[in-house]
């Protein structure tokens, strides 16, 4: 029973202490203005500069990148444009997107347990 039980928080331990690493496609629409000139779009992760998710050109209207949500959390995604004069314009409206873990062990749980992304609008 003892080994048991020190399975059961090891494993509740390690899924809690991991952050998952995803590779994302984000796309989006945007008309600039006549001036400053448009350099490029920056991704923000929670309000920070996510330094991997910045896309060059005015015409530019999808990229991929990578992001990195701790489990049982919910991030929030933004993303602005750069302009020549090294301003960026407002963030956009919100993109929130959960990382959930499951994990169900006992008599009556399914084996395993599942884990996965969800995007929230």
């Amino acid at each position: 029973m003892i080994k048991r039980i020190l399975l059961l928080v090891m494993l509740l331990v390690s899924a809690f202490a991991w952050a998952e690493t995803r590779s994302i496609h984000v796309e989006w629409g945007y008309t600039p203005p006549e001036e400053p000139e448009v350099t490029g779009f920056q991704l923000y992760q929670d309000g920070v500069k996510l330094a991997n998710c910045y896309w060059a050109g005015a015409e530019t209207a999808a990229g991929d990148c990578t992001v990195t949500v701790a489990p049982d959390t919910k991030a929030v995604f933004t993303l602005s444009a750069t302009f020549a004069d090294e301003t960026e314009s407002p963030h956009s409206s919100p993109y929130y997107w959960a990382h959930y873990v499951t994990i169900k062990l006992g008599k009556f749980a399914p084996k395993g347990g599942r884990r996965g992304w969800v995007g929230l609008q």
